[in-house]
């Protein structure tokens, strides 16, 4: 794996983010490690301020911005154009350049949804808009998040998946039969490991995911997103888990 494919989540600082801390001044602790990209997440941006000093930041220190937004893109419908558009809005506000949403679950996809979300990507200029498997089984198992895709491609929708190790364990659902299955459709790579028994998330290696396993069934060069807790000390864990990834026999 390269170092420029590896994207940070804010959730690597959450002891940080549990007190306060806003994400702006993770951005650059995150870039003394050589680290580029670096993954927002909407629900710890506590007011409009924020948007602005994250763009700062960014530019300041040079990162490539993607932003994580916990909605369901469909929840029997699409989520209302005002309030897509919205979010769309907020990505802009802190120069993000991908998007992901939740895919969520639909009981009709029109040909007017997949034309507003790729006229918003257009008009916003992201380059990846991808919907992402979370923890609720009723939507979230591999092949109703691959239908759900497959529908949405079908019509022409210049969407593809975030694909999340870990969330498939909390379904019930094995990764490496899943990525064997979605690699074709998956654009980003959200890791984490996770034990089976007591659904704990916790460090590469520690966990029962066969990681890179999973990692060699899905396209190489992809975007990977750290996407954990690293405890007290989240820049000395993050530079470990940095060299596991960096040398792949050690994951």
């Amino acid at each position: 794996m390269k170092l420029e494919n590896i994207v940070v989540n804010t959730l690597v600082f959450d002891e940080y983010l549990k007190k306060g801390v806003p994400q702006h001044e993770l951005i650059s602790k995150i870039s003394t490690l050589g680290i580029r990209k670096v993954e927002v997440r909407k629900e710890y941006i506590k007011n409009e301020e924020e948007f602005g000093l994250i763009q700062e930041a960014a530019e300041n220190f040079g990162m490539e911005l993607f932003y994580s937004i916990p909605e369901l893109l469909f929840e029997d419908k699409m989520i209302e154009n005002c309030k897509m558009k919205a979010l769309f809005e907020e990505a802009k506000e802190i120069g993000a350049s991908y998007i992901k949403m939740t895919g969520g679950y639909a009981k009709e996809i029109t040909q007017k949804n997949v034309d507003f979300i790729n006229r918003l990507i257009e008009e916003y200029e992201i380059k990846g808009f991808t919907v992402e498997n979370d923890q609720v089984a009723t939507y979230s198992t591999g092949d109703k998040l691959l239908q759900l895709v497959r529908i949405l491609k079908n019509k022409g929708a210049d969407v593809s998946i975030t694909f999340d190790i870990g969330n498939f364990v909390y379904v019930q659902e094995d990764p490496l039969e899943n990525a064997k299955k979605m690699s074709d459709m998956v654009s980003v790579i959200h890791l984490k490991d996770v034990k089976q028994n007591s659904l704990e998330t916790t460090l590469l290696g520690h966990g029962d995911i066969p990681i890179q396993s999973v990692l060699n069934c899905l396209p190489k060069d992809l975007n990977v997103v750290i996407e954990y807790p690293c405890g007290i000390h989240p820049l000395n864990v993050l530079k470990q888990e940095l060299n596991k990834l960096l040398d792949k026999e050690r994951v």
